[in-house]
């Protein structure tokens, strides 16, 4: 029987705050895998592990180094999905100008390695603006500011401070009226789509006072699904050109969140390829959709080590 592990963290797996996972560890026993859940920073022989898959190891930004070492330990000694050399790639927000200069239509975005950087970044727009890290997750150090709010320089300020670079973008204004989609495949087999309300208040902050996401299920478009299915070929074909290894042509799991400005085309927001919710709970059957991805993955890999 191969044994699984579903990695996530140890300050996770104290506040129970990963749902799905528990819902994947569930089906993947009832289906003849070996599951366990283990926390990334605990003492854990790795080497027991047929495959370990990347669920919820979400303080990974606030211990980048610490975490980015693990992930080349434990690669050494185990299968590792999705592939390391992926989610390096992943891990930073600089992955979207490589996308867009393979004709992916990203919300457009200015990087800026220094203060200078960002306040002409700031300047050249107008109405409102988002200022975020390179390297974050759930929204942290993340604010919507109009142009002339000094608060968007401050929170550059400090993003600069943590040894991180600052995207700044134009604010969709689609999100803030709760527009945003995020579609889910595993093994590139689209299985189901949520919405994400509008999180950002304006002024800097999150609404209601926390970063505290609210998502539904949602019907996506077949121009927002074509735009997913772009953006995963396009990102096998950018593994395979940087030679990575087969699992990082076709990760076993991504989230793709777009959203669709009311007067033109859907816009890419994120590709997602390392530690997404899936939000299992908006779609029947999606469980057991992603456990046959793993299923086939792992089949896929033994049928070609044993042609070797």
């Amino acid at each position: 029987m191969l044994r699984i592990g579903l990695v996530t963290s140890s300050s996770v797996l104290q506040s129970g705050g990963d749902q799905d996972i528990l819902t994947i560890h569930s089906t993947m026993l009832g289906s003849g895998l070996d599951s366990a859940i283990v926390a990334w920073d605990d003492d854990v022989n790795w080497r027991d592990f047929d495959c370990v898959i990347l669920r919820s190891p979400w303080d990974y930004s606030q211990r980048f180094d610490e975490f980015s070492n693990w992930l080349k330990d434990v690669s050494a000694h185990t299968r590792v999905a999705n592939s390391p050399e992926l989610v390096h790639w992943n891990l930073d927000k600089r992955y979207l100008f490589d996308l867009a200069d393979r004709g992916i239509a990203v919300v457009p975005s200015t990087l800026c390695p220094d203060l200078t950087t960002c306040r002409d970044a700031i300047k050249a727009h107008s109405g409102m603006i988002v200022v975020k890290p390179t390297i974050s997750n759930g929204s942290q150090q993340t604010g919507l500011f109009a142009v002339g709010d000094p608060l968007a320089l401050t929170l550059c300020e400090e993003i600069l401070a943590c040894g991180k670079q600052v995207l700044v973008q134009p604010a969709i204004d689609a999100i803030q009226h709760d527009a945003e989609r995020c579609l889910l495949f595993f093994a590139g087999e689209f299985s189901h789509a949520f919405q994400k309300c509008a999180i950002l208040e304006a002024g800097g902050g999150y609404r209601g006072g926390e970063s505290r996401t609210t998502t539904r299920p949602a019907t996506v478009s077949s121009e927002e699904v074509r735009l997913a299915q772009r953006t995963l070929a396009v990102i096998g074909t950018i593994a395979e050109d940087c030679g990575w290894s087969k699992d990082a042509q076709t990760p076993l799991y991504a989230r793709v969140d777009v959203v669709t400005p009311e007067d033109g085309n859907p816009l890419l927001l994120e590709a997602e390829l390392f530690e997404p919710y899936f939000h299992l709970r908006h779609s029947q059957g999606s469980a057991d959709r992603f456990v046959r991805a793993v299923h086939r993955q792992l089949a896929a890999k033994t049928q070609t080590q044993s042609s070797l």
